[in-house]
């Protein structure tokens, strides 16, 4: 079964579960299942720079070098599996994360709190999950058709 979770908090238009839901979820979980949590986002320039990813693919890598040097130490620390994707070309971020539920809430805590992430998308997957993964990594497509390449990669609910 897979849950899937909608942005930060609740919109009064839109009544789909937030991350802060997925949150409440990890928590209630049984400390010694293992799940998968995957976290889609686009990545947030700020005010300084126009959003248009293709006008800065340099500061889309710099950004994306800077989180994924980030996470590789959380998620080494936490002892989560998984990869982090990223789309040079068009700004997106997808991770794919693998381990305890207390761990899985740690790591999402850190990601829904970090602001260079927008239009979260997250799903949680808890039942008969086998892990995919053996440690941390990540990568970076410089195009739509690498990216397609790395989704066709992604562990599906038969997995």
């Amino acid at each position: 079964m897979i849950l899937t979770f909608v942005g930060r908090r609740h919109q009064e238009q839109n009544s789909k579960p937030t991350a802060r839901d997925a949150l409440v979820v990890l928590s209630q979980l049984p400390p010694k299942k293992v799940c998968r949590l995957v976290a889609r986002s686009l990545l947030n320039f700020g005010d300084e720079i126009d959003d248009d990813p293709s006008k800065h693919p340099e500061e889309v890598k710099k950004l994306g070098q800077e989180i994924a040097q980030e996470e590789v130490k959380t998620k080494e620390r936490l002892k989560i599996r998984g990869m982090i994707y990223f789309n040079t070309e068009s700004a997106e971020v997808l991770q794919v994360m693998e381990g305890k539920p207390q761990r899985l809430h740690e790591a999402m805590k850190h990601f829904v709190r970090d602001v260079r992430h927008k239009r979260l998308h997250i799903q949680i997957e808890f039942q008969k999950v086998k892990k995919r993964y053996t440690k941390w990594g990540s990568v970076y497509a410089s195009s739509n058709q690498q990216w397609k390449l790395v989704r066709l990669m992604l562990p599906t609910e038969d997995e």
